[in-house]
C-alpha cells in the first residue's frame, strides 16, 4: 500500500545503502521529470524504521525540488536478509540498476560478516549468477580457505588428531587430511594469515607459529649466515 508521509521523516542509513554513492545526474533527470508533472513510483522504506531501502535518488530529487511530502511503501525485512543486501536487491530491479562494483561490494560485506550465508540466496538477491558471486567474493574464500589450512597445520603439530581439528574448524576428516597435505611447504605462508590462523587455536600454537618464522627467516639466509648461525649456537 502506497502512503504519503513528510519528506523528513525518512531515515537514511549508509549502512543500508548499497551503493559506493548515488548520481547527480539521475537525480537532477529525476527532478526535472517531476516538475513536469511524472509521477515517480513510490521509495521503499523499512517497516517499523523508516529507513530508507530503495529511492534514493527520488527522494534527493524531493529535496532538491524543496518538496515537503513523498509517497512511500513499507516492507518488512526477511529476518534472514540483511538489511543491505534486501536494499540492493531492490535496486536491481528499475531506475538506476545497481552496478557490478557495488553488487560485489554487497556481497563482499555479506561474507565477510557471514562467511557461511548462502551463495545461492546472494545471487538470488542481486540478479546474477551463483558464479558471478563466487568471482566476487573468490579472495575472501581463498583467504579463508588458506587460514583454515594453516590452523589445521598448527593443529597438528602440537599433536590434535584428524577429527579434533575437523571438530573444531567445522570440516569433515577428509577436508583436514586434504589441508595437511597442502601445507607440506610453507614458503608462501605470510605473516597476517600466521596471525589470524592463531585465533581461537589453543596457546600452545603460538610456539609452532615462532618456531615456522625462525624456520622461515633461517631458510632465507646464504649458507655464510647460517654457518654463522650454526657456530653460535
Amino acid at each position: 500500500m502506497t502512503v504519503t508521509i513528510p519528506l523528513d521523516s525518512i531515515v537514511w542509513d549508509p549502512k543500508t545503502y548499497p551503493r559506493a554513492t548515488w548520481n547527480e545526474a539521475t537525480v537532477d533527470r529525476y527532478a526535472d521529470a517531476i516538475s513536469g508533472g511524472d509521477v515517480m513510483p513510490p521509495v521503499v522504506l523499512e517497516q517499523g524504521t523508516n529507513r530508507l531501502l530503495d529511492g534514493m535518488h527520488r527522494w534527493r530529487a524531493h529535496r532538491q525540488l524543496g518538496l515537503a511530502e513523498i509517497a512511500v511503501e513499507y516492507h518488512a525485512v526477511p529476518t534472514d536478509i540483511p538489511p543491505k543486501l534486501y536494499a540492493a536487491s531492490l535496486s536491481t530491479r528499475h531506475g538506476d540498476r545497481l552496478i557490478g562494483k557495488d553488487a560485489a561490494a554487497v556481497a563482499c560485506e555479506i561474507v565477510q560478516a557471514e562467511p557461511d550465508y548462502s551463495m545461492q540466496t546472494i545471487a538470488k538477491m542481486l540478479g546474477v549468477s551463483r558464479q558471478t558471486v563466487g568471482n566476487y567474493v573468490r579472495h575472501l574464500t581463498e583467504r579463508r580457505r588458506e587460514v583454515r589450512r594453516v590452523k589445521a597445520m598448527l593443529l597438528s603439530e602440537i599433536g590434535w588428531s584428524n577429527p579434533q581439528i575437523g571438530e573444531l574448524l567445522h570440516v569433515t576428516h577428509p577436508t583436514v587430511a586434504a589441508d595437511l597435505k597442502e601445507m607440506s611447504g610453507l614458503a608462501s605462508l605470510s605473516e597476517d594469515v600466521l596471525r589470524e590462523a592463531l585465533e581461537g587455536v589453543p596457546p600452545e600454537c603460538a610456539e609452532v607459529a615462532e618456531r615456522i618464522r625462525e624456520e622461515r627467516i633461517f631458510s632465507s639466509w646464504n649458507d655464510d649466515e647460517r654457518h654463522l648461525l650454526k657456530r653460535l649456537r
